[in-house]
């Protein structure tokens, strides 16, 4: 049985709910990034980053991983 992984990366936000109106998102301050990585279309872990470049790092490994393990059992 065959296995995707994949990932996704995007900036940090907060939800603000005001007393009064619409709740709104801002971005991060400092910046933060989040790695959502998926098993099989399920989220399997959500980390946060302190830069994109670790964020896609930590998401390229999960991916590196998976295939070489794949090579390795002969998927």
């Amino acid at each position: 049985m065959s296995t995707t992984r994949n990932y996704k990366v995007y900036s940090a936000k907060y939800l603000v709910r005001p007393k009064e109106g619409s709740p709104f998102t801002v971005p991060a301050n400092p910046p933060k990034f989040h790695t959502e990585i998926y098993n099989n279309g399920i989220l399997s872990a959500f980390l946060t980053r302190n830069s994109y470049d670790e964020a896609v790092d930590e998401g390229e490994k999960y991916v590196r991983s998976h295939n070489e393990h794949s090579k390795r059992d002969g998927e």
